[in-house]
């Protein structure tokens, strides 16, 4: 999963629409839902030229994603097709309607995961807290994350909520990750983010918490995987740094950033990680495409 939250999504939309990207503004629609069965974690392609959304945001999402979002329907709707911080299509659609009222655009929100779900999607909801620094204010809002499978290596998730041009519409983003699993080594999103895989650290019983993450565009370290095994002790720095050693990799500590750190001769990037007894009992492992 990409290290992206909602908490983007309302920062630049909840108040105002971006002018970054491209942005474009439809005339009202009258289109109906469609239906199609699904079975849950997979995904129903509609052709664009069938796109309820229309023939341009149709063909970006089948390009971009693999699919046809959900169609809702709405009075009129803006778009804007944009690239995230890790450099992979990412589109924002804002569903506008005559009746703007509070308890209306609620009803929406609900009724757009229920369609979410009947296509197959996994819904989860949260409520998340907004700090503006402009303002000094707190801002809370009632989150919907829904995802799903499009193939081994791709997935899509959907954050929507009540929000942008001050709250007067349902704001929908869409952005694409590679799917791992807590019970696995994630193999396919280090192959996706860094080009390879490393040497793995298996225990029985542990969990793997991975991610692709990005420190924005003046870091030099660019995209990279972040792994948190849980259900481990102190020993598992010691044993994963002989796990490395027997694979040729060179690793030392580093006191100035309180880590082990690995490279090898013939493989690009380099490993660091290091034991969290303070908050999380868990190793931490970053693998990155180039050194530390």
């Amino acid at each position: 999963m990409k290290r992206i939250t909602a908490i983007l999504f309302l920062a630049s939309s909840v108040f105002a629409l971006s002018s970054c990207g491209e942005s474009h503004i439809t005339s009202p629609l009258d289109s109906s839902l469609s239906s199609s069965e699904t079975t849950p974690g997979s995904s129903s392609v509609t052709p664009k030229k069938d796109s309820l959304w229309g023939e341009e945001l149709g063909t970006y999402m089948e390009s971009s994603f693999g699919i046809d979002l959900p169609f809702f329907e709405s009075d009129s709707l803006e778009f804007e097709k944009k690239t995230d911080d890790y450099g992979d299509p990412s589109l924002w659609v804002y569903l506008h309607y005559d009746d703007s009222s509070i308890e209306n655009l609620e009803s929406k929100l609900s009724s757009y995961a229920t369609l979410c779900i009947d296509s197959g999607f996994s819904v989860d909801f949260n409520t998340q807290r907004y700090f503006d620094q402009d303002t000094l204010t707190y801002y809370t809002f009632d989150v919907y994350y829904a995802d799903i499978n499009i193939s081994a290596s791709k997935a899509l998730q959907l954050q929507f909520l009540q929000g942008a041009h001050n709250g007067d519409c349902l704001g929908i983003y869409a952005f694409s990750y590679v799917p791992v699993s807590e019970k696995n080594w994630p193999v396919s999103l280090l192959k996706n983010v860094v080009g390879h895989d490393v040497p793995h650290y298996v225990v029985e019983g542990a969990t793997y918490l991975s991610w692709e993450q990005n420190d924005g565009e003046d870091s030099k370290y660019g995209n990279y995987v972040g792994i948190a095994v849980k259900g481990v002790d102190k020993t598992s720095e010691e044993t994963y740094s002989s796990i490395l050693k027997d694979e040729s990799y060179s690793v030392n500590y580093s006191m100035k950033n309180s880590m082990y750190i690995a490279s090898k001769d013939g493989v690009s990037g380099s490993i660091s990680f290091y034991y969290d007894d303070v908050s999380f009992d868990c190793l931490y492992i970053y693998v990155m495409s180039v050194s530390y």
